[in-house]
């Protein structure tokens, strides 16, 4: 259950959403639960530029299910904020960056600074490219690298400093693009819309060179891409996302900050995390004022034990999940929305447990009203 309020003019902007989330026979207590504020921001915003302090939820990139940098899976974290955006002659284009920090317990440095950016350009109506990067770095007992290091990583790794005592900060960045077509005009049935995107990633920065000049470059690739068909009120998504590298690891195994972009478990990308391949496809019907949608899933895990500079070794075992579901919505003329669904799911050898497979249900009721 939860509580959202927010509030506009010109100028301000302040919204505030406290939830209460309970769970029923936990492991230790008949009943458990939190109460987090998902959301609280004070904005100020002025001719294309804005200002945002608090804790908000972020998302960029193409992605439908997930995306590789900044996805809503994340507990949000505290952060300022500034966004720039404007129409040109150029096209349509907008530069966000921020400054915060992960609270909570960590097991290697607590409190990290975490500053994120994203760059988004449409030249034109059915194209959009960006690009979006996040670096942790600093932190109780560390030192902070040089302002133009943070902004230009030309020195992303530390070499001859085995007692970790020099500046030193995790990167990740990607590359986009997403592409609308529309199809009205070919007079193919219902056809409205042919959506596809990519994203490609990096889970660390490495410097190479064009001639004397030095370049950063992304290394650990990642790979997300998918597409989305529009017939008439109906949308058919078909999305895959790769996490795997065999040198690196997604998210996490910095040499200092090896718990990584994760905070209470979830990490700041995609919501199956790293070394994970997943394929999800969704068929979505949007018609007012109800409309419903039947989705499907699977995911591959691996286990990491151990990751050096040979390479990156694994449990024999995989864990893989299939999951499918669907769901119907209703649109209340007032304001709001009204919801049920249900998925089955599957999980083989569990926690990379050969022989411990498991069936997995849930089922949820939506209820929501907006005010004015």
């Amino acid at each position: 259950a939860g509580l959202e309020f927010w509030a506009r003019s010109s100028v301000i902007e302040v919204r505030i959403r406290p939830e209460l989330r309970l769970d029923l026979f936990c492991t230790e207590d008949p009943v458990c639960g939190e109460a987090p504020l998902s959301e609280a921001v004070l904005g100020f915003h002025a001719r294309g530029f804005s200002l945002r302090l608090g804790i908000e939820e972020r998302e960029a990139g193409p992605g439908e299910r997930g995306s590789l940098i900044l996805g809503r899976d994340m507990r949000p974290w505290p952060a300022a904020t500034a966004e720039y955006a404007r129409d040109s002659r150029i096209g349509l284009w907008s530069a966000e960056w921020g400054l915060g920090w992960l609270p909570g317990e960590r097991s290697d440095v607590q409190n990290p600074a975490l500053m994120h950016m994203d760059v988004r350009w449409s030249p034109a109506a059915w194209v959009e490219l960006g690009f979006t990067r996040a670096s942790l770095f600093g932190g109780e007992g560390r030192a902070w690298p040089d302002f133009v290091d943070l902004l230009i990583p030309l020195n992303p790794h530390v070499a001859g400093d085995p007692d970790q005592l020099q500046p030193d900060s995790n990167e990740i960045a990607a590359v986009d693009a997403r592409f609308n077509l529309p199809l009205q005009g070919l007079g193919v049935g219902g056809l409205r819309r042919l959506s596809l995107w990519i994203q490609y990633g990096g889970e660390d920065l490495i410097m190479s060179s064009i001639g004397s000049l030095p370049v950063p470059s992304l290394a650990a690739p990642a790979n997300l891409y998918g597409g989305a068909l529009s017939v008439g009120d109906l949308e058919f998504s078909l999305e895959r996302a790769q996490l795997m590298d065999d040198t690196f690891r997604w998210y996490t195994g910095h040499r200092i900050y090896h718990e990584g972009f994760v905070r209470d478990g979830h990490a700041i990308g995609h919501p199956h995390g790293g070394d994970a391949d997943s394929l999800w496809f969704s068929a979505a019907w949007y018609s007012l004022p109800v409309g419903g949608e039947v989705f499907a899933e699977r995911l591959r895990k691996v286990s990491v034990v151990d990751s050096t500079p040979e390479g990156v070794f694994l449990l024999p075992n995989d864990e893989l999940t299939w999951r499918g579901g669907a769901r119907v919505w209703l649109l209340p003329l007032k304001g709001g929305q009204n919801g049920l669904g249900y998925s089955l799911g599957h999980v083989e050898a569990e926690n990379f447990t050969p022989g411990k497979d498991r069936w997995l249900h849930r089922a949820w009721v939506e209820l929501s009203r907006t005010g004015r």
